[in-house]
């Protein structure tokens, strides 16, 4: 594969990454209410996650479960589900203080581990991977099932650099909000509201559009 034709799809894929979506809001919405650092961790789980649909893609896998909608419905309600269950437990959580029991260690490792489970349960990044990756593969520059692999591995590397960019942004821009417990409560209450109504419109936008 030439230099040229990897760069071209490094910049388109960074572009298709920066559109506002689900994964751009939830990244900025868990660096606004927990930080830069929160932000990164979201941020590396989404691109651990995308690890599994480039091999899924890859292999074969996508072009048969897009052949079956029950299957991508059921994965998809149960990805919005998830969402809505992470949007309650931030709501129902103590807030964060300096004094909280729990670790940052522990929060970021729950962050990145809840991160990788939402992005393996949302079918449609399967789907795009399938549609947008094959574009970039061409005659004679090897094995397709090894250039689709490569296509992700820089897909990757350019939403982790574009997520990343959109946690630490969010991060910041926590800096400037009102200190206090009563600014912090807010805060997790927006983000908890947030994963809710995510959740909830992954669910039904099939419905809707």
């Amino acid at each position: 594969m030439s230099v040229e034709l990897l760069l071209a799809f490094f910049l388109t894929s960074a572009a298709l990454a920066a559109m506002p979506g689900p994964d751009v809001f939830y990244v900025f919405a868990r660096g606004l209410s927990q930080g830069r650092l929160a932000g990164l961790i979201a941020a590396l789980g989404l691109v651990t996650g995308l690890i599994a649909h480039t091999a899924v893609a890859a292999f074969g896998v996508g072009a048969l479960i897009a052949r079956f909608p029950a299957v991508l419905t059921a994965v998809k309600i149960a990805g919005g589900l998830y969402l809505i269950y992470l949007g309650v437990k931030v709501l129902t959580a103590k807030p964060e203080t300096e004094g909280s029991v729990e670790t940052p260690r522990k929060q970021l490792a729950a962050i990145y581990r809840q991160t990788i489970v939402m992005n393996l349960l949302n079918p449609k990044v399967t789907l795009f991977f399938l549609a947008y990756l094959p574009q970039f593969v061409r005659d004679g520059a090897g094995s397709p099932t090894m250039q689709l692999l490569v296509l992700g591995g820089v897909f990757m590397l350019a939403a982790l650099l574009v997520m990343g960019g959109t946690g630490v942004l969010a991060g910041f821009i926590r800096t400037l909000l009102p200190k206090g417990d009563g600014a912090a409560r807010m805060g997790q209450r927006l983000s908890g509201w947030f994963f809710v109504g995510l959740g909830a419109y992954l669910i039904v936008e099939d419905w809707l559009f």
